[in-house]
């Protein structure tokens, strides 16, 4: 019980931190949204993504052997020698064969993304994946060495905010926005985030250097089967970009990801925070044999967490359109339309990552990496087809079906594992759809704030109608260490909606 309150704490810190790095995000995209043009602002989010391309293929998929062999090294004896010693030997062949790699493509890259200063680019996106690759490495390490905390602060805060300090110093002494100064601003954060990083991080945990072939040997094999599952990750999140710029234009580019950076913020919160209290949850379940509780968390908790879900993503869906010209301004007004396809994705994300807790706690792994691989392929069929018919909202379209569909072959997945059937989740989330078919029809916000409101109340009672809310519900928190707010808010929402 002790891991379980200890691991739910460090957990609620990167919730929380996730929570306060949104306003420093959206102070950073409103920057660079008002500075930039409309095409500059998508050719940096192309060229950042490429970055991450480059990183994903070459390095990601070896970032997570440094945690699984590190801490059995840890633990048994305060250092890392051996295991980032090997860790290092693998990527320094990796870095040498990725820059060759680029070399060999770069006139072909570089004409896709119609740039001309080779030479200074040449060295943006150099730098930019060796930097990309030492940030994580830092990262994972101090996950290693159990400095979550130090790692959340790094990873979500303080990256915002360098980037808003570097922006607001741009404008007010160089006073030049353009593709390269953002991009450098970037990688200035990069660099400043491992210089900060490396003071966490004792010597004596990394050296002196200590060759171990066995170590070697061990990391390689059980990073390669992760290497597809990387990139599978990478298709979903990032493939629209490169869809978008090959069929439409690079002014296009720019209107969907100012739609998706906001999307990928939102879900990046509604995710971690979910996870960080459903999986300590039912592992605890689990190491209990609590099979019942767990049947209970599929059947009971996942849908009503859908129901709130629900409420949320329907307000906001309601009144996105506001925010987009708040941080954007009117220029970016066409990033409403996907940005809202893209959010009615999460009602059946909420399924998704209520569900995920229970395939993780039963390590189905591989399940999870063939479904990720087939729904990489979906979403990149789904774009060939659609952008050319509807432009940027088919790679809106495609995106929510891979999330949507993920989540129901999840959802059937475990209703089949544990021999239950009930489906009123999926109802829930397809209640969302209908919402934001409306929202993107009906121009009238009086309208179809009206129709919105009246669908939510009837969802609501509907649910309230087959006692999706029991006071019994309550029992599934007695035994797991929760803030008094977050216990307190919990009970009052399930004895507010529960019939009796």
């Amino acid at each position: 019980m002790k891991e379980v309150k200890k691991s739910f704490s460090d957990l609620l810190f990167i919730y929380l931190a996730n929570i306060f790095a949104i306003p420093l995000m959206l102070v950073s995209e409103a920057f660079q949204g008002r500075y930039l043009k409309v095409d500059d602002y998508g050719m940096v989010s192309l060229i950042l993504s490429f970055i991450s391309l480059v990183y994903f293929f070459s390095f990601s998929w070896m970032g997570y052997s440094i945690l699984r062999f590190g801490k059995v090294e840890y633990d048994e004896h305060n250092h890392l020698h051996k295991v980032n010693t090997s860790f290092l030997i693998i990527n320094s062949f990796l870095l040498i064969l990725t820059i060759i790699l680029y070399f060999i493509f770069e006139k072909t890259i570089l004409d896709f993304f119609n740039i001309t200063q080779n030479f200074s680019f040449r060295i943006v996106i150099i730098l930019g994946f060796i930097l990309l690759f030492l940030k994580n490495y830092i990262f994972q390490l101090l996950k290693t060495i159990n400095h979550l905390k130090h790692h959340s602060f790094l990873d979500r805060i303080l990256p915002k905010f360098l980037i808003c300090i570097f922006i607001l110093l741009l404008a007010l002494i160089i006073k030049k926005f353009n593709v390269l100064n953002i991009i450098l601003i970037f990688l200035f954060t990069d660099l400043f985030i491992i210089i900060i990083g490396l003071f966490y991080i004792k010597k004596e945990y990394l050296f002196p250097f200590t060759i171990d072939t066995k170590i070697i040997k061990a990391m390689l094999l059980f990073s390669l089967p992760l290497f597809f599952g990387s990139w599978s990750n990478y298709i979903i999140d990032w493939i629209d970009l490169y869809a978008i710029k090959y069929f439409l234009t690079m002014n296009d580019v720019g209107i969907y990801s100012a739609a998706y950076k906001l999307f990928n913020a939102g879900k990046y919160i509604i995710s971690s925070g979910i996870i960080a209290v459903t999986v300590p949850i039912i592992i605890l379940f689990k190491s209990k044999n609590q099979t019942e509780k767990i049947v209970l968390y599929i059947t009971r908790l996942t849908p009503q967490i859908t129901l709130i879900g629900f409420v949320i993503l329907s307000v906001t869906v309601y009144f996105i359109d506001y925010l987009i010209i708040l941080i954007y301004g009117n220029k970016f007004e066409q990033s409403i339309t996907p940005l809202k396809i893209l959010i009615a994705s999460q009602a059946f994300g909420f399924i998704n990552y209520m569900l995920s807790a229970v395939l993780i706690a039963y390590s189905e792994t591989r399940f999870l990496s063939i479904i990720g691989i087939i729904l990489a392929l979906l979403n990149l069929t789904g774009d060939v087809f659609l952008i050319p018919l509807i432009g940027y909202n088919g790679a809106s379209i495609s995106t929510m079906l891979v999330f949507s569909i993920n989540a129901i072959i999840i959802h059937f997945f475990l209703n089949r594992k544990f021999r239950i059937k009930r489906n009123i989740s999926l109802l829930i989330s397809t209640m969302l759809l209908l919402i934001t078919f409306i929202n993107i029809v009906f121009t009238s916000m009086l309208g179809k704030g009206l129709i919105t409101l009246t669908l939510i109340t009837a969802t609501v009672l509907l649910c309230r109608h087959y006692s999706l809310f029991k006071k019994s519900d309550i029992e599934l928190f007695i035994n797991i260490s929760l803030p008094v707010f977050v216990r307190k808010l919990l009970t009052n929402i399930i004895l507010i909606l529960s019939r009796n």
